[in-house]
């Protein structure tokens, strides 16, 4: 059996949660979750001698139903750009997944929580080369994040090094994570998380236990596409500008 980690329940943090894995080689799908009391089990209708239950958040279930709704064309990793770059009016980048664990990222926000403001080094980064260049040819580029209610080091250095990307061209808008609860936008939404392209197609990560992007589906087909978009316009709407970042 060769299982793959999807998600686990939302606000999940030491990692014993609630989790969905998917058997690669069948198919099927593993729920990992709560033991049910005996009094439960009982009231369980024809409960066969080698199965079992568990209890978990309606929410994984909701995900895993629009997670399989859209329509997702793997690509390679080096089209994932060519894409980006391709944009001709707008690129909108939906940050729903809240952690993201890449290169020296982590590292540089801890030490930044210590007091080393050097860790980052922001305009020497290419992105920003990149986002300046879209901007100049004309191309919008927005940003939503939905981070917890008290914010992770982490996501708390992501809000301070957008500052950069503000001043490279970026519009950059926070919501938290009660909020996009209360809005409807989770947990329908809580499993995307990639760009809008032109808002005529999107580019979605794939995410492993670690919060490492593994791999990018293109979705094109217009109705999942107007679905995201329809995601996105929620977030929008209701997230709020840094205004501290824009002011910088």
């Amino acid at each position: 059996m060769a299982l793959k980690f999807m998600w686990s329940t939302e606000g999940c943090d030491d990692g014993q949660c609630p989790s969905i894995y998917e058997d690669e080689n069948t198919g099927d799908y593993i729920v990992q979750g709560l033991r049910l009391t005996d009094d439960e089990t009982g009231e369980l209708i024809h409960l066969a001698n080698d199965e079992t239950a568990v209890r978990v958040p309606a929410e994984m279930l909701h995900r895993l139903a629009r997670s399989r709704s859209l329509h997702r064309t793997p690509i390679a990793n080096d089209a994932f750009g060519d894409y980006l770059d391709g944009a001709r009016t707008s690129l909108q980048r939906f940050e729903f997944h809240g952690t993201y664990n890449v290169g020296d990222e982590y590292a540089q926000a801890e030490a930044w929580n210590l007091g080393n403001s050097d860790a980052f080094a922001p305009r020497e980064r290419p992105w920003l080369n990149r986002v300046r260049s879209w901007i100049d040819a004309g191309v919008s580029v927005e940003r939503v994040r939905v981070h917890e209610d008290e914010p992770t080091v982490y996501q708390r250095w992501l809000q301070w090094a957008g500052t950069w990307n503000t001043q490279a061209g970026e519009r950059i808008a926070y919501l938290t994570r009660s909020e996009a609860l209360r809005i409807g936008l989770f947990p329908y939404a809580a499993h995307v998380d990639g760009w809008i392209v032109d808002g005529r197609r999107a580019l979605l990560f794939n995410f492993d236990a670690e919060d490492r992007i593994t791999s990018t589906d293109l979705v094109d087909d217009p109705q999942n596409v107007a679905l995201i978009n329809s995601w996105w316009d929620l977030a929008v709407n209701h997230a709020q500008i840094d205004r501290a970042a824009s002011a910088a």
